[in-house]
């Protein structure tokens, strides 16, 4: 037996049209700078905001660094920490949620993006 995708089983069935349309965005947090950056889920979406991150607060190639997630459940909107960048997949699909949100007018706890 083969299980859904998780991505699938986590979208409301309201907003799965609307996913695909949107542009997810993350609020990155190093010090006292916030930047928002857009996201795209995957390894080459990873790939991206790990260089993205590296660039925007000048990290040197070889610095490793740590990250969490705070975002909001895709279903219930409860606030979630997700710990680590194995969990980007994850975060980058929360982002896409409030996105899909966001363009349907609805209320979303996460940032407005022009």
């Amino acid at each position: 037996m083969e299980y859904p995708s998780w991505v699938h089983s986590l979208t409301p069935p309201r907003l799965q049209p609307v996913t695909a349309t949107v542009q997810p965005w993350m609020a990155v947090v190093c010090g006292d700078k916030t930047i928002k950056v857009p996201v795209r889920p995957g390894p080459e979406g990873l790939a991206e905001f790990k260089e993205r991150v590296r660039t925007l607060f000048a990290f040197p190639p070889e610095r490793e660094f740590e990250v969490s997630f705070e975002c909001r459940a895709p279903v219930g909107g409860d606030k979630l920490l997700l710990k680590g960048i194995q969990c980007f997949d994850a975060a980058a699909h929360c982002a896409t949620i409030s996105a899909a949100r966001r363009a349907l007018g609805e209320e979303d706890c996460g940032f407005y993006v022009p």
